[in-house]
């Protein structure tokens, strides 16, 4: 009625699809946290801000090219790691230096304040994300086991389909 509020009644997302790294820990190991925002985004504990800007060899990481325009914060959630994330809708690689070997690697996809069509992610070549949407604050959480030969671990978004865009929020690296 016109005098009631409206309230949605709307499930909480899984533990996969809720944008946050289960089991987060500051002291983990051997662990690295990116999270993917804009320029002049406050830093989180535990976490690395990734702006969007190209490898710099003295960090020992960042993206073949300048992609810092092209992010969002979307003031949804208080948490920025699943609030803001960096998008393409081309092909754009992410590249940080690591010890060659065996990695686990989760990375997340979303977008916390609208539907996304198509996300699509490789790690080191694999298919982690293939053409998979996302409801608007609901993610994808993808960890694969990957070998780096090169000392880079390399993350590709895209190419997308038409249309579509690659919304990255957050990655975890850790070496086995």
């Amino acid at each position: 009625t016109a005098a009631d509020p409206i309230i949605w009644r709307v499930a909480a997302p899984s533990p996969e699809q809720d944008g946050l790294p289960d089991g987060f820990s500051r002291d983990e190991q051997g662990v690295r946290y990116f999270n993917f925002t804009g320029l002049g985004s406050p830093s989180m504990e535990g976490f690395q801000n990734d702006f969007g800007l190209p490898f710099d060899n003295a960090k020992g990481y960042g993206w073949d090219r300048d992609i810092s325009e092209n992010n969002r914060r979307r003031n949804v959630y208080a948490e920025a790691q699943r609030d803001t994330f960096l998008f393409t809708r081309n092909a754009a690689h992410w590249e940080c230096v690591v010890p060659n070997g065996r990695w686990l690697v989760t990375l997340c996809a979303g977008d916390a304040g609208h539907d996304q069509t198509g996300h699509r992610v490789t790690i080191e070549g694999e298919a982690a994300i293939q053409d998979e949407p996302t409801p608007a604050g609901q993610f994808i959480e993808r960890t694969m086991i990957v070998d780096v030969r090169d000392g880079r671990l390399t993350v590709a978004l895209g190419p997308q389909l038409p249309g579509n865009n690659t919304c990255v929020n957050w990655v975890r690296l850790q070496g086995l």
